[in-house]
């Protein structure tokens, strides 16, 4: 069962979880019904109708309104009815637009599955597509050439244009994943103190990835699997979706979100409580569009994740989740700087590619150097907080100047915190922008 306080962070903002608050009186709806999975209703608020379901697992939450937010007011309304009056629901059958949206008709399912597969037009299109990479990537490979015999010391300096000509031209080649790789380079020169170290670092990394490719075949299949990948190759969903996956009682650890104007990410990490391994997932938006809503930080769900190939495997689906969310408690953390080192280390050997690495640190200090804000641990070792991070003082009042346990995500000498463990609860320090 769902309470209150996992309801809550599932709002965008304070002002939609007010709104949810208000409507979330019987007699501001009608047509409620509850099963074991799924609660439907019609919210009157506001003059208009509105449609509303949601099935319980997960939660996923689905609304007629024109509301950009996801989850709406009315979805979360109804969520915090549910909990505060379960006598208003009857428990009869979900009207039919519910059951259609909650579900796929088995008659779309048919015309799905009766539709012949034309794979002599596939296998050209997926030739095609190899061959406009195998370009994309030898002009990346002389493009890189160039820059490295120039030298990189003037690139802080370099306008846009250098960098982001380089990443049109890979994704004209179908090459999304070199062309965010060249992107970050751009960032990466203009980060401050130590971006030749960072640089050099990404660059040696991207030239890796342009050699591996060519040779993908002499690899093994993990390994080859994670090359495509990184070079913008996806696998059919449908097909993983198919595969058995991991259960075990996952964490929701922390959310980060990026927008590059067009596409909206959400990357989600979760961690296994019985099989110690990590999975981030991802979702994508664009434009305007909502996210789907997805289990709040600080929950912990029992749910079966299946994991895409490559080498340590880290990004998932959620297939199924089997119970309502509990709150997380406790969460496993590394003995300080160190531990994450070590961590890196082991990641790296494995997958050379891993730009992020999901850590929880123990026992650190938010302190602040300079214009830096940094985790120190107890035996003085330190990492960088971004200068995107601008929740640094808040940190420090939660801390008291004592330590605490923090969730973010580690790149290179610097972590990004996404959480918090405090009075034995894990709070979200990320929202996603408007």
């Amino acid at each position: 069962m769902w309470t209150e306080e996992q309801i809550v962070p599932l709002a965008l903002d304070p002002a939609s979880a007010r709104a949810g608050a208000e409507l979330a009186v019987a007699a501001r709806w009608t047509a409620l019904v509850a099963s074991e999975t799924a609660i439907s209703g019609v919210c009157q608020g506001g003059g208009t109708p509105y449609r509303v379901a949601v099935a319980l697992h997960g939660p996923l939450i689905l609304c007629s309104c024109p509301s950009r937010k996801r989850p709406c007011k009315h979805g979360l309304a109804l969520l915090l009815l549910h909990v505060r009056d379960r006598a208003a629901f009857s428990d009869g059958a979900h009207p039919s637009w519910a059951l259609e949206w909650l579900a796929p008709s088995t008659g779309r399912k048919a015309e799905r599955g009766d539709k012949a597969v034309d794979t002599e037009a596939k296998a050209k299109r997926v030739a095609d597509r190899e061959a406009k990479v195998a370009a994309g990537v030898g002009e990346l490979q002389r493009w890189l050439a160039d820059l490295v015999i120039h030298g990189i010391a003037d690139a802080p300096a370099r306008e846009g244009a250098f960098w982001e000509g380089m990443a049109a031209r890979l994704v004209d080649a179908q090459a999304p994943g070199l062309a965010r790789r060249v992107r970050d380079l751009a960032d990466v020169a203009t980060s401050g103190v130590g971006w030749q170290e960072r640089m050099l670092l990404r660059l040696g990394r991207l030239h890796l990835l342009v050699e591996a490719y060519p040779r993908q075949d002499a690899l093994p299949a993990d390994l080859r699997a994670e090359v495509r990948a990184q070079v913008g190759w996806t696998q059919s969903q449908e097909e993983l979706m198919a595969q058995d996956g991991v259960r075990d009682q996952w964490q929701v650890l922390g959310t980060s979100f990026d927008d590059d104007g067009h596409l909206r990410t959400r990357r989600q990490w979760l961690a296994g409580v019985s099989s110690g391994r990590h999975a981030l997932v991802l979702t994508f938006a664009v434009g305007n569009q909502p996210f789907m809503a997805a289990p709040p930080v600080g929950t912990r769900l029992d749910a079966e994740l299946v994991f895409f190939p490559g080498a340590s495997p880290m990004r998932a689906l959620i297939k199924e989740i089997l119970s309502a969310p509990t709150p997380v408690t406790t969460v496993k953390s590394l003995a300080g700087v160190a531990g994450l080192h070590a961590l890196r280390a082991e990641m790296l050997a494995s997958n050379p590619w891993r730009d992020v690495l999901p850590a929880t640190l123990s026992s650190v200090i938010p302190v602040r150097d300079g214009e830096r804000w940094l985790l120190r641990d107890a035996g003085g070792a330190s990492l960088r907080l971004p200068n995107a991070f601008t929740r640094g003082w808040e940190l420090l009042a939660i801390s008291g100047g004592h330590p605490i346990t923090i969730f973010g995500e580690a790149r290179d000498d610097e972590i990004l915190p996404l959480s918090i463990l405090t009075e034995g609860r894990l709070v979200a320090l990320t929202q996603e922008l408007e």
